[in-house]
């Protein structure tokens, strides 16, 4: 259960180093939710008004949900995360508001997710 808690964090951490940490980690995480949920909507696991109320609360927080970072760059990062088991890593995602599960996926396929997750 604890790592569901980690929801967003996997993109964020990537989003923090690359920005070499002027982005805080609370605005890395809410971009990683959002990449995260356009991903798991692009693999069927969610709809897309998971996504559209994930922006929507970004947005009444003054968060953003814009990552100015590359898929390749993201997923290179991604290959030192802590959920990385050999050539496979664990995602957080959403199948709905309030309701996530763990996706093991293939290192080699992280690059594809993100570009999914950042359209």
């Amino acid at each position: 259960v604890r790592a569901l808690l980690n929801f967003g964090h996997t993109a964020a951490h990537g989003i923090e180093k690359l920005s070499d940490y002027k982005i805080t980690h609370g605005r890395a995480v809410g971009a990683g939710m959002v990449i995260a949920a356009r991903g798991a909507t692009a693999l069927g696991l969610c709809g897309q008004r998971v996504t559209d109320d994930i922006i929507k609360a970004l947005k009444l927080y003054g968060l953003t949900d814009k990552c100015d970072f590359s898929a390749e760059g993201l997923a290179s990062v991604s290959l030192s995360d802590k959920k990385r088991a050999g050539d496979s890593i664990t995602l957080v995602l959403p199948e709905k508001v309030g309701c996530c599960i763990l996706k093991r996926i293939p290192i080699e396929e992280l690059c594809s997710f993100y570009e999914k997750g950042l359209n």
